[in-house]
């Protein structure tokens, strides 16, 4: 804490996901929150989805939730997202999954907060269609934009790499979650 800069013992970490149903991106956050909730004052933003809706409140309480559109990416939901960090101090902002990952990034450009961003999965890179190929595009142009990047396989960072593309701060966390760190 101290060599970023931040004057609270516990940092404001804002856990953010596209979806809220049944996943791994969902499941991932849920462990989190649970292993290091001593650590952060955790805020989620996801959808208003069950199961992982009610289990997020649960863990941090309704006033640190915000609700998002699903698998939604526009300007409404991205000021909402910037207003509310900047109006709750958040100080990271984890993203999991492609959608969240995008929110995240482009958040980097409107406010100073360092983003974490978890890749679950990069089908995207094999398939050819336009969708995917879109997808290519924009990861290309925002791989870069994260404070750092996880990765929950070693292929996952290496398809991503064989296929030109340049995560800042690549780390490898096998299937996403080290609880014991």
């Amino acid at each position: 804490n101290k060599r970023l800069g931040w004057a609270s013992a516990k940092p404001r970490l804002l856990m953010l996901t596209s979806r809220a149903d049944m996943g791994g991106a969902p499941e991932h956050m849920h462990q989190l929150l649970k292993s290091l909730g001593e650590r952060y004052e955790f805020h989620v933003a996801c959808p208003q989805q069950e199961p992982y809706w009610s289990r997020f409140r649960i863990a941090v309480g309704r006033e640190r939730m915000l609700c998002i559109p699903s698998r939604s990416i526009d300007p409404v939901t991205l000021f909402g997202l910037h207003r509310y960090i900047k109006e709750r101090n958040i100080q990271i902002v984890h993203s999991h999954g492609y959608g969240a990952g995008l929110l995240a990034r482009l958040l980097c450009g409107l406010r100073a907060v360092p983003t974490v961003h978890t890749h679950h999965g990069v089908h995207f890179l094999w398939q050819r269609n336009a969708v995917s190929a879109v997808k290519r595009l924009v990861e290309r142009g925002l791989a870069r934009r994260a404070s750092a990047t996880i990765f929950v396989s070693n292929d996952e960072l290496q398809a991503v790499r064989a296929a030109g593309l340049s995560p800042h701060g690549a780390l490898v966390i096998p299937n996403g979650i080290d609880l014991g760190r």
